[in-house]
């Protein structure tokens, strides 16, 4: 993906547009919720990395944790006043990085439901109630996986 963005070496406020997963956190705060892409600034998506940063090195977190933390945190706002693009260009990259992050997003997504599922399996293991539906469809949906 960085050749996508081999003209913004600057990474402060670029207008590329690129698609991540949307994830937000459960009202429970252990586990995180998928419902599909967003399409963001990528400078919004560096900013988030570099806020999560310290806390994906001290929990030494495994990939689909990084994503999950960082997609989740990716601060709104478009950070405009710090763009190195100049206007009339600012456009052009996103020919190209829509559609190629928005493939890579949907991939993402799988290894999200994934550790979304595996999370859910802990929760419910540790407070061994009757799980609810939404645990049900998401370990249906893991076993799907395998």
């Amino acid at each position: 993906m960085s050749l996508l963005f081999a003209g913004c070496e600057h990474d402060e406020g670029v207008q590329t547009h690129i698609f991540v997963p949307k994830v937000t956190q459960e009202e429970s705060g252990n586990c995180y919720k998928i419902g599909g892409l967003k399409m963001i600034r990528w400078a919004n998506l560096i900013q988030s990395h570099r806020e999560q940063k310290p806390v994906i090195e001290q929990f030494h977190m495994n990939t689909a944790q990084k994503n999950e933390r960082i997609y989740a945190n990716i601060p709104k706002g478009f950070l405009e006043d710090k763009d190195p693009i100049w206007e009339v260009f600012g456009g052009i990259q996103n020919i190209f990085s829509i559609p190629i992050s928005a493939m890579i997003a949907a991939t993402t997504e799988l290894s999200l439901e994934h550790e979304r599922a595996k999370c859910l399996k802990k929760e419910q293991e540790a407070n061994v109630e009757t799980p609810s539906e939404e645990v049900i469809e998401a370990l249906k949906a893991q076993s799907a996986l395998e």
